[in-house]
C-alpha cells in the first residue's frame, strides 16, 4: 500500500517522535563522549585535508609536506601519514577520493570564517573547524533520517516506519558510528546520500522531468565520488520497478525512449566528479587513477571474505547485529508485498556485501560490527518493513516483537561495552567476547590476553612479552657462495662476506612465505646482521630493510637505518638486529623478505644476515 498523506506532516507522530527521540540520544552521547576534541583524524584526516591544502596552504599536490607535518606535530590527527602517497610523477596523492571533502567544505569555510574573526588559528584545524566539521555530521544525519522517513512512509504505515526507524537507528551499529565524533566519517554521509536517492528514485519514476533528472545524477555523482565503490547505487534507480526478465527489457526500451533524461543525469553525475579526474590528472599523471598505494589492502575480486564479513567474532555483522538477520528475511515479504522493490533492493545487497567482502582488510578497524555496510541499512530498512507489516497471526507478532526488542537491548548494550573499552573496536575473538560477554567492569589483563595481538600505529614494532613465544625457524644468509661472497681477512663467520659497493647496492635476501613462517595469524621476526664499518660508515647510508610481498608487490615496509638508528664501532664487527611483526598477510603465499641496502658511497662489509622466527605459545 502506497500512503498518499503529505510525508513531512507532524500527524505521522510515531515516526517523528522515534526520528526526534534518535537525534536527542545521539546529540547526549556526543556530548558525554566530547567529540569536539580533535574529531579531524586518522581518515577523516585524509577525507578533509583537500580543503585546508587548497584555500589555506595553496599545496593541493602536497608538494611541501611540512606544514602537514607541522599541523600533525600540534593537533595529532594521525601516527602516520598513511593517507597520502607519492604519485609517478612526484606529488603527494590524497588516497581518498574528495567527495567527503566536497561535502565538509560549506562547513569548513563557516569554520575558517568563524577563526579569522577571532583569535583562533585560521589554520584549519583548530577547534572552529574542529566544531563546524562535527555540526556537518550531525546535520546529514538529521538530513538522512528525514528521508529515510519520507521513503518508508511511502510503502508503508506511520507505525511500521517508526519502528524500522527505531531498529535501525538503536538496534544496529549506526548508533555507534554516531557518537564519539564518527558522524562525521563516510558511512554517516552516505546514509543520507541513499536515503535522498531512493527518494529522488521514486520522484523521477513518478514524474521525469529536468529537476528530478538534475537531483537524481547529482546525488548518484556525490556517491560515487565520496566513495567509488559505491557505484553499485546505480542498480537503485536503473532497477526500480523491474520485476521480471521481461519487465527490464521493457526498462531498457523505456531508458532508450528518455535518454535525453539519461544522458543528463549521466553529465551531472559526470560533471560532480570531474573535480576528481582533474585532481588525479594534475597530480598523479591520469585521469584514472588507482590511489591505494598500500599494497597490504584492496580489492580481492576473486576471493571475497563473505563467511568473515557476515559471522566471525572478530567483525561479523550478523554476530554483533544480530537484528538485520530479520531485514534478510524480509526479502521474502518484499518480493510478496512490494515487488517493484525486490529486485533493485536485492541486488544492490548481493553486489554491495560482494564489494564489502572483497576488500582485503575487511574487519575494517575502528568500528563495532561491519561499518562499510552502515550506509545500506536504508535499502535494508525495505525488506524490513515489509516484514514488520505483513499480517501475521497473534502468537508470532508476540513472539516477533520479544526477539526484536531483545536484540535491540542487546545491541544497546553491547554499544555501552564498546563505548567503555569492554569489547574492542580491532581485536575480537570468539574466546574473549564469551569471556566479557554481559559484562559490566573493565578486561582484566587474563582476559585481555584472549584478544588479537595489538599491532603498532607507528613504524616501530616493540616485542615486548617474548616468554609468551617460541622459536619455531631460524635461516641465516653467510655469503659463503663464491658468487655472493667475497674473501676477507677477517670474516664474522665462515671464509666469505658480502662487500657493498656501487656495484652491490642490495644484498642477497633471506624470503619466506607467510605460511612458511607460521601457521597461526602473526609471527615475531628478530633479524640480526653482522656490520664492518669503515672510519666513514654513516656515509654508507646502510639500511636493513624487512617487508612483505603481495605480488611482487611491497607492503608493511620497515627500514632501519645505521647512521640514524644505531652507533657503529669502525673497523670491527658490529651487531645490527630489529623485531618485525608480520602484518595481516593478504594471502597465505604473501612472502616475507629481508636484506640489506646501501643508500649511500662508502663501501661496507656485512655477514651472517639472521632471521629468528617466534611463534606464540599453544
Amino acid at each position: 500500500m502506497i500512503f498518499k498523506k503529505n510525508k513531512w506532516a507532524i500527524t505521522n507522530k510515531k515516526s517523528f517522535a522515534v526520528l526526534f527521540l534518535v537525534l536527542i540520544l545521539v546529540l547526549i552521547t556526543n556530548v558525554v563522549h566530547n567529540p569536539t576534541i580533535n574529531v579531524l583524524r586518522w581518515d577523516v584526516f585524509g577525507y578533509y585535508i583537500y580543503l585546508p591544502a587548497f584555500f589555506i596552504y595553496n599545496d593541493l599536490g602536497l608538494d611541501n609536506l611540512h606544514w602537514v607535518k607541522e599541523i600533525n606535530s600540534i593537533y595529532h590527527n594521525t601516527a602516520t601519514l598513511y593517507q597520502i602517497a607519492l604519485s609517478p610523477i612526484g606529488h603527494n596523492v590524497n588516497q581518498y577520493s574528495l567527495g567527503m571533502a566536497i561535502l565538509y567544505s560549506p562547513f569548513f569555510l563557516l569554520g575558517h570564517g568563524f577563526a579569522l574573526l577571532t583569535n583562533y588559528p585560521a589554520d584549519g584545524f583548530s577547534l572552529p573547524y574542529q566544531v563546524s566539521i562535527f555540526l556537518s555530521g550531525i546535520l546529514y544525519m538529521l538530513i538522512g533520517l528525514i528521508y529515510f522517513r519520507k521513503v518508508l512512509l511511502h510503502f508503508f504505515s506511520d507505525k511500521i516506519a517508526a519502528i524500522v526507524i527505531l531498529i535501525i537507528c538503536l538496534g544496529t551499529n549506526y548508533l555507534h558510528l554516531q557518537i564519539r565524533g564518527n558522524a562525521i566519517i563516510t558511512h554517516n554521509y552516505l546514509f543520507a546520500l541513499y536515503a535522498i536517492l531512493i527518494w529522488s528514485t521514486i520522484k523521477w519514476h513518478q514524474q521525469i522531468n529536468n529537476k528530478n533528472t538534475l537531483i537524481l545524477g547529482l546525488i548518484v555523482g556525490l556517491i560515487v565520488t565520496v566513495r567509488p565503490s559505491e557505484v553499485v547505487s546505480i542498480l537503485i534507480p536503473v532497477l526500480y520497478g523491474v520485476t521480471s526478465v521481461s519487465s527490464f527489457k521493457e526498462r531498457i526500451s523505456f531508458l532508450i525512449k528518455k535518454k535525453k533524461y539519461v544522458l543528463r543525469a549521466v553529465f551531472v553525475a559526470f560533471l560532480v566528479g570531474l573535480p576528481q579526474l582533474i585532481y588525479w590528472k594534475l597530480y598523479a599523471g591520469q585521469f584514472f587513477y588507482y590511489s591505494y598505494n598500500n599494497n597490504g589492502e584492496g580489492l580481492d575480486l576473486l576471493s571475497p571474505h563473505t563467511i568473515g564479513v557476515l559471522f566471525s567474532f572478530r567483525k561479523g555483522w550478523l554476530i554483533y547485529t544480530p537484528i538485520m538477520g530479520f531485514s534478510i528475511i524480509g526479502f521474502y515479504y518484499l518480493y510478496k508485498t512490494h515487488r517493484q522493490l525486490f529486485v533493485p533492493t536485492l541486488l544492490f545487497f548481493i553486489a554491495n556485501l560482494y564489494l564489502v567482502s572483497s576488500w582485503s582488510t575487511w574487519w575494517y578497524a575502528g568500528s563495532f560490527s561491519q561499518r562499510a555496510l552502515m550506509q545500506s541499512y536504508v535499502v535494508m530498512g525495505l525488506p524490513l518493513g515489509a516484514l514488520l507489516s505483513y499480517p501475521w497471526n497473534k502468537s508470532l507478532k508476540i513472539s516477533g516483537t520479544f526477539i526484536l526488542s531483545f536484540f535491540l537491548i542487546f545491541n544497546l548494550f553491547q554499544t555501552w561495552q564498546i563505548s567503555n573499552g569492554i569489547l574492542n573496536e580491532e581485536r575480537m575473538t570468539k574466546d574473549y567476547y564469551f569471556s566479557v560477554f554481559g559484562q559490566i567492569t573493565p578486561p582484566t589483563e587474563e582476559q585481555k590476553e584472549l584478544l588479537l595481538i595489538q599491532r603498532s600505529l607507528t613504524a616501530v614494532d616493540e616485542f615486548l612479552h617474548p616468554e609468551k613465544y617460541q622459536l619455531v625457524l631460524t635461516e641465516e644468509e653467510g655469503f659463503e657462495n663464491e658468487k655472493e661472497g667475497v674473501i676477507f681477512d677477517y670474516p664474522h663467520s665462515g671464509k666469505r662476506v658480502f662487500k657493498m659497493d656501487k656495484t652491490h647496492v642490495f644484498s642477497p635476501a633471506i624470503k619466506k612465505k607467510f605460511s612458511e613462517l607460521t601457521e597461526q595469524d602473526h609471527a615475531w621476526i628478530k633479524v640480526t646482521l653482522w656490520v664492518y664499518p669503515s672510519e666513514k660508515w654513516k656515509e654508507s647510508e646502510l639500511s636493513l630493510i624487512t617487508t612483505f610481498l603481495y605480488k611482487g608487490r611491497a607492503y608493511k615496509y620497515r627500514g632501519m637505518d645505521t647512521e640514524r638508528d644505531t652507533e657503529l664501532i669502525p673497523n670491527q664487527w658490529n651487531k645490527v638486529e630489529k623485531y618485525y611483526l608480520t602484518p595481516h598477510p593478504r594471502t597465505k603465499e604473501d612472502v616475507f623478505r629481508v636484506d640489506a641496502w646501501l643508500r649511500g658511497t662508502e663501501e661496507i662489509i656485512i655477514d651472517d644476515l639472521k632471521i629468528e622466527v617466534f611463534n606464540k605459545k599453544e
